[in-house]
Order: structure tokens, then C-alpha cells, then sequence
């Protein structure tokens, strides 16, 4: 029988859980404050959409494959049946399903405003089966069966609660996904410039922020997977974090006179901030996640600009900014942000790091690549040019990728670049 202090860190973690899943609303709001009005419904519809999709397809075979007994450290056994799992053991399913559903939901704002239904529940499908399952065995696969040894892990890779599982590895998929389907129709002007189209209002962005932040308390501080005094702290230095990103991403985008609004830019340090400590929320000390949070926001809004204007990828929520740049720096400071003692040797580390890093974008990045080629060769990634500037619909049938089709609705281009002059 349990304990009371077993009861209480279930208790515990069934709490995280809740707060990881309210993260979904908060991902929502980010997302309907910066795109099209005639698009706040799909997007919504998206982030319901992954949930669902999340939660049967990581249940019946994403868990198996990422936290079951260990195939030579590269997977989980998948024929694992759920049936072997104590009732302990399913609230650490739960809370690693609000996590599988985080990744995805990275997706829904790094495509938003011109793919399709279909072609999004393929991806999350994909995602949630074997490119997020795979890559977090080989960093947290043994944390359900302490004999698995997944190869990162061996090597000594940290990632505490995901900066590279969950948010660089769904921020890749993002990256590749926008660069593949291409951008919103008008997006570009006649010299190839990217515009900044109007949206419904920031201030749903804003409160989004402000449900993910408190969401990330169950993230980072259910990670521990119990509850004593290092919770408290591990909460206080995400916070910590997430407020001085806001600060240096504000500061940053006033003093060197960015392009763009300035709301976004502090939207996106605060969130920069959160999702570089998660790497390192349980080893880090007080002062360097600060320095870490500050740095990270600096890091937001130099990804944000050269993702925008340099690559001219359109990324309508800044989500592979937020994601893939906050990540991949979380993930690199590990060494560096750490107290003394944590390692023995911090250059190793910082080697050990690089590499996870690099096999998680390489990893990510290829197979979202061809699962997106294939899912435009024989469904179709995007809904019809029609569609688009109308806004996209509860439609599930495929849609032709040709934002040049001559059935295009002239008047509603001419009223989408109007309203951008």
C-alpha cells in the first residue's frame, strides 16, 4: 500500500497533469490573437483536434514505443500492453499524454491559416506514433522501467522536462511543415517581402500567455514526479526565467528599434524564457536562470527576424522561434547553468548536449519532411485559395496546393491586400 507522501506526490501528479492539459487553452488564445479573424475558428478546432488525436494514438502505441521495455536502447517494446500498468503507474501515462499533446499543438500555430484539417491530423498521427515517441525514449526511457537503457540517456544527455523532447522536437516539425506548405497567400508583396497581416486582437494572445506560464507549473514542477521541497524551487525558477525573457525581449525589441510590434516580441520572451529552463529546472541555480531567461528572450526575437524576413517562412504564432530556438538554447546551457557538482565535467556535457540537440532536429526535421512531402503528393496539404481567404472550414476533404489556382476568388485577394495597404 502507498504511504502518505506517495499519496500526496499522486496526488501531485495528477494536479501537473491538469495544468499541462489547461495549457491547451492557453496555446488557443496565443493562437487566435495572431492570426486572420476568419481563422480564429480553425485553429481552435486544431488544438481539439491534436488532443484527440493525441490521446488515442499515444495511449494505444506512442507510450508503448517510448516508455515500454527497451528494444536496444533505441525503442520501447510496442506490443507493451497498457494491462501491465498499475493505477500509480497510469497517472504517469496521463501526465506523459499532456505532454505528447504539447508537442503537437507546436504544429497547429506554425501552419496556421492555410492547412487543412486532414492533412494537420495526419501529421499530429505521425507525431505522436514515431517521431516524438522515438526521440523521448532515447532520452526518458527509463523512466518507467529503470533497466531500459536508451542511448542518449547512457550518454548522460539531460532534458528534465522537454526543451528538446517536447518543444524543439514539435518546433522542427513546425519549421519543416511552414516551409513545405508555404506561405499564406499575400504574405509576400511584390518584392518578395514578408507583410504582417491584421489580427483580432492581442489581448487573447496575452491572456493565453498568462494560462501557459501558471500551466507551466504542473510542466516543469510535475516533472520531478514527486512532491517535496524541490518542486517549490523548480517553480520559482521557471518563473524566474519566463519573467526576465519577457523583460529582455521587450528591452531588445525598443533599443535596437525591431521591425514589427513590440507585444509580440515580449509575448514570445516570456514564453522563450519557460521553455529554455525546462532542460534544466531541477539542477539549475537561482542566478544563472536568470541570466538563462534573459538571454533567452534576446535569442526569441533574433530567431523571430531572421525566420521572418531572412528565410521568409511563415510562421504565424513565432512558434518555432518560441519552441525550436528557446529549446535548442535550454538545452545547450545545461552545463553551464547547473550548480557545481551536478557534473564532473562540464565541457563533456556540453558535447553530450550538442549532440542530442543536433539528432533531435536531424531526426524531427527529416521525417516530418517526408511525412509532409507525402501528405502533399497524395492528400494535399493545403485547403483551396478560396477557402484560405474566406477561412478555412470543418472540411475534410482534400484541397489543391496551388495557391495560384484560376478559380482563386479575386475579389476576396483584392480585399485581403486592401486591407494590408
Amino acid at each position: 500500500m502507498l504511504d502518505s507522501a506517495q499519496h500526496i506526490s499522486l496526488l501531485w501528479m495528477l494536479l501537473a497533469a491538469a495544468l499541462v492539459f489547461f495549457m491547451q487553452v492557453g496555446f488557443a488564445l496565443l493562437e487566435v490573437g495572431l492570426v486572420r479573424q476568419q481563422n480564429m475558428l480553425a485553429i481552435t478546432v486544431k488544438n481539439l483536434l491534436d488532443w484527440m488525436v493525441a490521446c488515442i494514438a499515444f495511449t494505444l502505441l506512442g507510450f508503448a514505443l517510448m516508455f515500454g521495455p527497451g528494444l536496444a536502447g533505441l525503442s520501447g517494446n510496442p506490443l507493451f500492453s497498457l494491462a501491465q500498468l498499475s493505477s500509480e503507474q497510469l497517472v504517469f501515462l496521463l501526465f506523459q499524454l499532456t505532454f505528447a499533446a504539447t508537442a503537437c499543438t507546436i504544429l497547429s500555430g506554425a501552419i496556421a491559416g492555410r492547412a487543412s484539417h486532414a492533412a494537420y491530423a495526419i501529421a499530429v498521427l505521425v507525431i505522436c506514433v514515431l517521431i516524438y515517441p522515438l526521440f523521448g525514449h532515447w532520452v526518458w526511457g527509463a523512466a518507467l522501467f529503470e533497466d531500459n537503457s536508451p542511448w542518449l540517456a547512457a550518454l548522460g544527455f539531460h532534458d528534465f522536462a522537454g526543451s528538446a523532447v517536447v518543444h524543439a522536437t514539435g518546433a522542427w516539425c513546425g519549421l519543416v511543415g511552414a516551409w513545405v506548405i508555404g506561405p499564406r497567400i499575400g504574405w509576400l508583396d511584390e518584392q518578395g517581402q514578408p507583410r504582417d497581416f491584421p489580427t483580432p486582437s492581442l489581448v487573447w494572445s496575452f491572456v493565453g500567455v498568462l494560462v501557459l506560464w501558471f500551466g507551466w507549473w504542473g510542466f516543469n514542477g510535475g516533472s520531478a514526479g514527486r512532491f517535496d521541497g524541490e518542486v517549490g524551487r523548480i517553480i520559482l525558477l521557471t518563473n524566474l526565467a519566463a519573467a526576465c525573457g519577457g523583460v529582455s525581449a521587450l528591452l531588445h525589441a525598443r533599443l535596437t528599434r525591431r521591425r514589427g510590434d513590440a507585444h509580440v516580441y515580449l509575448l514570445g520572451g516570456v514564453l522563450t524564457g519557460l521553455v529554455a529552463i525546462t532542460a534544466s529546472a531541477d539542477v539549475a541555480g537561482l542566478a544563472a536562470a536568470m541570466v538563462l531567461g534573459l538571454l533567452a528572450g534576446v535569442v526569441h526575437n533574433l530567431a523571430l527576424d531572421m525566420i521572418k524576413y531572412r528565410w521568409r517562412i511563415d510562421d504565424p504564432v513565432g512558434a518555432v522561434a518560441v519552441h525550436g530556438a528557446g529549446g535548442t538554447l535550454g538545452i545547450l546551457a545545461v552545463p553551464f547553468v547547473a550548480v557545481d557538482g551536478v557534473f564532473a565535467d562540464r565541457l563533456y556535457q556540453f558535447g553530450v548536449q550538442s549532440l542530442g540537440a543536433l539528432v533531435c532536429f536531424f531526426w524531427a526535421a527529416g521525417l516530418a519532411w517526408l511525412v509532409f512531402a507525402l501528405v502533399k503528393k497524395y492528400v494535399g496539404l493545403r485547403v483551396s485559395p478560396q477557402e484560405e481567404l474566406a477561412g478555412i472550414s470543418l472540411d475534410f476533404k482534400p484541397a489543391p496546393d496551388d495557391p495560384d489556382d484560376p478559380a482563386m476568388d479575386e475579389q476576396a485577394l483584392a480585399k485581403l491586400l486592401g486591407e494590408l495597404s
